[in-house]
């Protein structure tokens, strides 16, 4: 059905003389040996960490203890020999942080609540272990496990795996909090899996499994999520034993074969049925996009050709006074650069309050990781209204363009057009440019290359700032309960003031960015819709000569293609609703 479409979409596509289109249509295949990406995620003390060592083969990788959290991501791939990178936050560009080399035995400085030293936003580590040659592995930050600000920062950052391995233990059943989380992720990542580690040290295990099973059961969006039994000491003892028949065993009782075959198997299918949402997707884009330029087609007959005379005249009055269009962009603009910071500054100031007061008489045994649990939620903040830049800046310059004279289907930024060649005239310049200009703005507004292959765009921008801010955190270790309740009490105001001057200063400067690109394209966009109305309009004059029949005939033709793609459209966008995730 999806082939029958895109055939279907790429013949009226070639009609049109739209090569942009026919390449974005085109199958897009993640290559069949792209790794498969999992995030790690659980409530803290869950055995998160000794999972991921005992996956990856290495039981003393990442560290591991009742006094050991991890207060960062850390990203675990396959290398030809063990190498490690700390990401540290740079507060003079967020979203670009250093990179720091250093040995792997070293992780713990860099990953520990407790001895970290530097604004480290993630590691990656890189070990020849069998299992990565096919799968990166991701280990969320264990403090604040599922609370607000964590669970915002996992939430989003599926968006970017194609498996959630979330972790639970054999103590007691999966609790309410944590299957409201696992119904957000299901509907952002393609795979769920759920182990309970520590089957090994409960006799009972088996009815706390079962009691999982049933409670997410009870949820329809996860009654079909896997729940694995799994001892993660039993294959690590079958990886230290000699006898090969014991050494089986061992791995067999542990269900950590089990557990990784189906997490493979799962991503590969969920994965293949996101790429064919994806494809669906675009061909409905594509479809709609040559639907809107049949109509465009028709611009000359409205009202004898006066309406595309007088569109043809606004542009040219634009374009003759660069200065009012320019002054245009600023005024759509400034609201952007002052509604933004003033939304985070109030929503920061309601998270520093708590703090504020969980630092002046909250629980003595929560202390030690207050300091990184507002920072998780700070980010998750700045990430929230990063992601709400992105959408007021779309629809800013919607508006914008609007104004102007250059309106564009809503599909159009859904497709991978190539930037075009402005010094051709061919049908479809105008849209193909605009959709351009739409994303890079947007990438000046928000975006930035992944550092992490589950972080990047708005959140990585979020932690940048704030890890910037809130450097220092690692020394407030006071001697007394007092002394440290002092020292937090000063950071947490301290962190808040530098949070907000840090995302001030970051969408003002990213603003500045969005006005220069604008500046310099605008015109280019006013010209080439201004030539392709000129164009329409010759050919206008050139039906008048032809016959009023013909008239008739290409009018009944445009409409039938228009129906026809619309039709298009609407069977893909099915397709694409039916085999999403």
């Amino acid at each position: 059905m999806l082939d029958e479409l895109r055939t279907e979409v790429r013949r009226l596509a070639a009609a049109s003389g739209r090569d942009d289109i026919l390449s974005a249509i085109d199958d897009h295949r993640v290559p069949n040996d792209a790794p498969v990406r999992v995030l790690v995620a659980g409530e803290t003390k869950r055995g998160k960490s000794t999972l991921v060592n005992t996956l990856i083969g290495r039981p003393l990788l990442s560290p591991v203890g009742t006094d050991v959290t991890t207060a960062c991501w850390v990203e675990f791939a396959w290398g030809p020999k063990d190498d490690a990178v700390a990401l540290i936050a740079d507060p003079a560009a967020p979203g670009t942080p250093r990179r720091v080399r250093f040995d792997v035995r070293e992780v713990e400085r860099y990953v520990s609540v407790n001895h970290t030293t530097d604004a480290v936003l993630g590691v990656e580590i890189r070990v020849p272990s069998p299992l990565l040659e096919g799968l990166v592995l991701v280990d969320t930050p264990g403090v604040g496990g599922l609370r607000a600000g964590h669970s915002a920062i996992t939430l989003a950052a599926l968006r970017h795996a194609d498996a959630l391995l979330f972790v639970c233990d054999a103590t007691q059943p999966v609790l309410a909090p944590e299957v409201e989380f696992l119904a957000a992720a299901v509907v952002r990542v393609p795979t769920v899996a759920v182990a309970v580690t520590k089957c090994d040290a409960n006799p009972g295990f088996a009815d706390v499994v079962e009691e999982t099973r049933e409670r997410l059961a009870e949820h329809p969006a996860l009654a079909h999520v896997p729940v694995f039994a799994v001892a993660a000491p039993l294959a690590d003892r079958a990886a230290e034993t000699e006898d090969p028949a014991v050494a089986a065993k061992l791995t067999e009782i542990s269900g950590i074969d089990q557990l990784v075959r189906t997490i493979k198997a799962n991503a590969a299918v969920g994965g293949e049925a996101l790429r064919t949402a994806n494809a669906a997707r675009r061909i409905s884009a594509a479809a709609q996009v040559l639907a809107w330029q049949a109509r465009e087609s028709t611009l000359a007959d409205r009202d004898g050709g006066s309406d595309l005379r007088a569109r043809i005249e606004q542009l040219s009055r634009e374009l003759a006074d660069g200065q009012a269009v320019s002054d245009l962009i600023r005024a759509r603009l400034a609201g952007l650069r002052t509604d933004s910071p003033h939304s985070f500054r109030v929503a920061a100031r309601k998270i520093h309050a708590g703090y504020r007061t969980e630092a002046e008489r909250g629980p003595a045994t929560q202390l030690s990781t207050l300091a990184p649990r507002m920072v998780a939620d700070l980010t998750a903040c700045a990430t929230e209204t990063f992601e709400s830049v992105a959408v007021d800046t779309r629809a800013l310059l919607r508006g914008v363009l609007g104004d102007l004279g250059v309106d564009l289907p809503p599909a159009v930024l859904d497709l991978e057009l190539a930037a075009p060649d402005l010094t051709r005239r061919d049908k479809g310049v105008q849209s193909t440019y605009s959709v351009e200009v739409f994303k890079t703005v947007v990438g000046l507004a928000v975006a930035v290359p992944a550092v992490l292959s589950v972080l990047s765009g708005a959140g990585l921008v979020a932690a940048g700032i704030v890890l910037a801010a809130s450097a220092g955190w690692w020394r407030l270790r006071g001697e007394t309960e007092q002394q440290r309740r002092t020292q937090l009490r000063t950071w947490v105001d301290t962190a808040l003031d530098d949070a907000v001057e840090g995302f001030d200063a970051e969408i003002h400067r990213r603003i500045r960015s969005v006005e220069a690109h604008l500046d310099a394209v605008v015109p280019h966009l006013l010209r080439a819709r201004r030539d392709e109305l000129v164009r329409l309009e010759h050919e206008r004059t050139d039906e008048h000569a032809a016959t009023e029949r013909h008239r008739v005939e290409t009018q009944l033709r445009l409409e039938s293609t228009i129906a026809q793609l619309t039709g298009l459209a609407a069977r893909a966008d099915r397709i694409a609703e039916g085999v999403r995730p």
